[in-house]
């Protein structure tokens, strides 16, 4: 008979023991850290206008890159300042207005870097900075132009151009 208890006993033990530790949960938390490089938001925080004008007037022929934007002063900060340098990609889109669009004309491309010695532009789309003088605060301006299609909708067009960053 105690031979029988003991084993019940232990039994009993181990299920409730193992249904204990299914039924527990384990608490997790991390902390996210800026990266080691970004591009400043505050650089882009504004919207950035025509620099012809606010205003263009639809017609019956197609003005070419009659709209023109320039991205002044995007700021990269190397927050670790390892100071070995990065790349910079724009990606341009076209304006639309629900199913309309003006599509991308000329690109004049990345143009006044801060630090020009280190800085080489390729392709318009891409720069590349191989310096390590400017850690934080460095500057470069995107210029892009748009053309009205012949007879285009009239309104508010919007659209973007996306910058993509990497560490070399």
């Amino acid at each position: 008979m105690y031979r029988l208890f003991a084993l019940i006993s232990i039994f009993t033990l181990l299920v409730a023991s193992n249904t204990i530790a299914a039924d527990q949960d384990a608490n997790l938390s991390a902390v996210v850290l800026p990266g080691a490089l970004e591009i400043d938001p505050l650089s882009l925080s504004k919207v950035f206008t025509p620099v012809n004008g606010l205003t263009f007037e639809a017609s019956a022929q197609r003005q070419k890159n009659a709209i023109h934007f320039i991205v002044d002063d995007i700021t990269i900060n190397d927050l670790n300042g390892d100071g070995m340098g990065w790349a910079l990609l724009a990606i341009p889109k076209p304006l639309t207005k629900d199913n309309s669009r003006l599509p991308i004309g000329k690109i004049d491309g990345f143009f006044n870097p801060s630090d020009p010695q280190n800085t080489k532009i390729i392709g318009k789309l891409f720069a590349r900075y191989t310096g390590a003088d400017q850690t934080s605060g460095y500057t470069i301006d995107f210029g892009v132009h748009y053309t009205i299609p012949a007879l285009a909708e009239s309104g508010t067009y919007t659209g973007e151009v996306a910058l993509i960053i990497r560490a070399d």
